[in-house]
């Protein structure tokens, strides 16, 4: 009886548990639509991809314009790997970009034009200390919480 509840119990802890293999792509970069979404051709289709573990300002927020221009300028018509493990809510790949061996998600981070989480999270506190980038803002908005406003007053 107690064997059979542990069994039991684990069998739906791994039915509740997302298990994935990363996927490792490589392709070229066909539209940088914001400064951490673009557009990927690899394996003859083009695929929406969203850098994982940031987020960069809004197109209309201070500093949106320039992360998307420094992506631009960092991966625009060049070949890229992405490390990707799941897609989001929109069926964006989530993805870790690298361009000739540079984390590209790091480097957006380490400019002070995207927050940063998990293990960005280091650099994107020296890009506050440093007044980088939107960290030159008195009070700058997380992208989330952008969203969140703009949305409660187009209601």
């Amino acid at each position: 009886m107690r064997r059979s509840f542990w069994v039991g119990l684990l069998a739906s802890f791994l039915l509740l548990v997302e298990i994935y293999e990363p996927a490792l792509l490589f392709g070229q970069v066909v539209r940088v639509v914001d400064g951490d979404t673009l557009l990927v051709e690899a394996n003859q289709s083009v695929s929406r991809v969203r850098l994982a573990k940031v987020d960069a300002p809004e197109l209309s927020q201070p500093y949106g314009l320039e992360a998307k221009n420094f992506l631009a300028q960092q991966v625009q018509g060049k070949n890229v790997e992405l490390l990707c493990r799941r897609r989001d809510r929109y069926g964006r790949l989530v993805c870790r970009l690298v361009v000739e061996g540079r984390d590209i998600n790091l480097l957006l981070v380490r400019q002070g034009l995207a927050w940063g989480e998990g293990n960005y999270y280091a650099e994107m506190e020296k890009a506050q200390q440093k007044r980088l980038g939107l960290w030159q803002e008195e009070n700058p908005m997380h992208p989330k919480l952008w969203r969140q406003k703009r949305k409660k007053s187009s209601q």
